[in-house]
């Protein structure tokens, strides 16, 4: 299995990750384990990859098998694939927020300060 970018941290709670087998057709199963925790079935189904988001702060390691039909047996475990989830602060979104509204307020203002002077 390989992701988009093994390195992190990943400060939006998502992750892209991709993984392939040698032959064609049969299904995937995508496991993960947050914070050292036990593993937890994430998906299962023949798509090579998946776009993973709403990940809470901390390390979540994945990992991935394949068979090839229901009746056949699963592969083994794919290398074990460690991402680390750190969110932008509250303060740093506040902030953002905060200049937003000034922009628009100022935009506002303009605006209509223009439409008042067409008159």
């Amino acid at each position: 299995m390989a992701d988009a970018d093994e390195h992190g941290p990943f400060d939006a709670g998502h992750v892209t990750l991709a993984w392939s087998h040698d032959e064609s057709g049969g299904e995937f199963e995508l496991e993960e384990s947050i914070d050292g925790g036990p593993y937890a079935r994430r998906y299962v189904g023949p798509d090579r990859g998946a776009f993973l988001s709403g990940n809470p702060d901390g390390r979540v390691r994945y990992r991935v098998r394949w068979r090839a039909s229901d009746d056949r047996p699963w592969s083994t475990w794919s290398t074990v694939r460690e991402v680390t989830f750190a969110h932008h602060s509250l303060d740093f979104a506040l902030a953002l927020f905060g200049l937003g509204g000034v922009v628009f307020t100022l935009t506002a203002a303009f605006v209509i300060a223009r439409s008042r002077g067409d008159r």
